[in-house]
């Protein structure tokens, strides 16, 4: 894996999947504000999330589950039967007991709601982190 730490601060490689450019850039410029990221890469989709995964090898994937044509439920599916100790965190559009049972049955990591992204994201990326060190 490619995680690198310096004190509490940790410098990730993260493939962000998600069809709305704008929500991309506020992760990134969220991620940088907080110094967590030394690589970012971007898919507005399911399938070159899925391609970018395998060429890229990111430390974590943050991926939609509102995805247009292929889901980011079926993407993080996808993701862990590739390389099961990926850490995956999908982000739900809403709180909802159905949502969360569709994430965990995805076989993601964590997830967290998009409304609650800026309270939410680096409490989730530091506590899989932890996953990261195995």
């Amino acid at each position: 894996m490619c995680l690198g730490r310096v004190g509490e601060q940790m410098s990730l490689s993260l493939l962000i999947v998600d069809d709305h450019a704008e929500f991309r850039k506020a992760v990134a410029w969220l991620l940088e504000q907080k110094k967590l990221l030394a690589r970012l890469y971007e898919a507005a989709d399911g399938e070159t999330g899925l391609r970018m995964t395998r060429s890229l090898c990111p430390d974590l994937v943050l991926v939609d589950a509102a995805l247009p044509e292929m889901s980011g439920l079926e993407v993080a599916r996808r993701l862990k039967e590739q390389d099961a100790d990926l850490v995956v965190i999908i982000l739900l559009p809403e709180d909802s007991v159905p949502y969360r049972r569709a994430a965990r049955e995805s076989g993601a990591d964590a997830w967290v709601v998009k409304q609650r992204l800026d309270e939410e994201l680096i409490i989730t990326l530091r506590n899989c982190s932890t996953l990261l060190d195995k």
